[in-house]
């Protein structure tokens, strides 16, 4: 997961839920703890010297989610995201996924559900509602 977003660069992380996972499933806390791991681990110098050797230079993500359970309670809410028309694609980001979902049946998801996020780090400021994920980012 350093190695990922050492390559990627992204400014913004989303995992699991690292205690409940998402329907109790042990892959799922696993997961949500190897990538908030990773979303710290990512920017450190001092951390997988061999990726630095490969050319993989640190990199600090600004924000990281978990997916929104009792342990963390939602602190965005992303419902208007699903109705937006994808460019180039002739239907809305809810269209998409459902269609994409359909091709990945195997853990018995049929649709695409709205699933509030928490945020539990951020390196940029942020309002105390946020509109976007990428508020606070340039």
């Amino acid at each position: 997961m350093v190695a990922a977003i050492r390559e990627y660069k992204p400014d913004v992380i989303i995992t699991h839920d690292p205690i409940f996972g998402e329907y109790d499933k042990p892959g799922h806390k696993i997961a949500g703890r190897a990538g908030i791991m990773a979303f710290y681990a990512s920017g450190e110098p001092d951390k997988y010297p061999e990726l630095t050797r490969l050319g993989l230079e640190p990199w600090q993500p600004k924000k990281l989610y978990t997916y929104a359970t009792q342990a963390f309670p939602a602190t965005y809410e992303y419902k208007d995201l699903l109705s937006i028309p994808l460019k180039g694609y002739g239907e809305t980001v809810e269209e998409w996924a459902n269609r994409s979902l359909r091709v990945f049946q195997s853990q018995g998801v049929h649709f695409v559900r709205h699933t509030p996020l928490h945020l539990i780090e951020s390196y940029v400021d942020v309002p105390e509602k946020e509109n976007s994920i990428f508020e606070g980012l340039e």
